[in-house]
Order: C-alpha cells, then structure tokens, then sequence
C-alpha cells in the first residue's frame, strides 16, 4: 500500500503531489526565483516520491517561474535523469513559462535532453498550457 503522507512535498519555490490512478503521476508546480540547489533539493524528492508511488510520469509546471535556471540543465539530464530512467520514468509533461528568461531556460533544457537522450523524442513535450498537458499524461496511461 502507497504512503500518501510522503507523496507531497511544498516549499516557497515548489508544491509537488501525487495525482493518483487512474492518472498516476507526480505533479511538480514551480513558482518565483528559483535557485540551482532548490532545483536538486526537489528534484531529488520527486525522485522519492516517483519510486514510493512506482509512476512513470512527471509533469513540471514552469508558469510561474520568474527567472533563468539554466545552471541546473546539466545536473538534470546527466545526473537526475538517470537516477530516474532507473526508477523507470517514462514521460515527462513541461507546462512553459509565461516569461522569457525562464522560457529559454526550459528551451534549452529540452534541446539538452534531446542532443543526449534522442530516444526519448516522444515521450518528452513542451505545452503552453497545463490541462493540455494533463490530457497528453491521461493518453499516455492509456496506452501502457
């Protein structure tokens, strides 16, 4: 039986929850000025809860973030995106920033992930707004 009690996790920068079956995935809503060791420490806990929960799908919403955290882009393709191939993840759902700098952030996140996990074209997509990537996820548990 899954502990739901771990399946959450909320900090100035970050609210995570678990959104349970038949949906099955780990929601990550990303707000304000976000910092390279804030970006670890969350990652680092959905990690937990992606294993706890045993899903496949990650959906990070970037809408409210406010600044660049491009220094963070290597650490999660080479080093967090490993650890989580590992824990079997398999789609992953970004909801884009409304403002610039955050956007090219995750633009270039994204071109990042694909010079270096080609194989995840797709199962990796970029929408503009969250219920589209909400559908995209209901699509993806279904066809498993």
């Amino acid at each position: 039986m899954i502990d739901l009690s771990s399946a959450y996790y909320h900090t100035e920068h970050v609210n995570m929850f678990y959104v349970s079956a038949p949906e099955n995935w780990l929601e990550m809503q990303w707000k304000g000025h976000i910092a390279f060791a804030e970006v670890q420490e969350a990652m680092q806990k959905a990690l937990k809860i992606l294993k706890e929960v045993k899903s496949d799908k990650l959906l990070s919403d970037h809408r409210a973030v406010t600044n660049s955290w491009d220094s963070a882009n290597r650490w999660i393709v080479e080093r967090w995106l490993n650890d989580a191939q590992r824990l079997r993840l398999r789609y992953v759902a970004f909801v884009a920033p409304e403002e610039l700098l955050p956007r090219i952030s995750l633009d270039n996140l994204y071109r990042m992930l694909m010079r270096k996990r080609p194989e995840m074209k797709e199962n990796v997509r970029i929408f503009k707004e969250i219920e589209e990537a909400r559908s995209w996820l209901r699509t993806m548990a279904l066809n498993q």
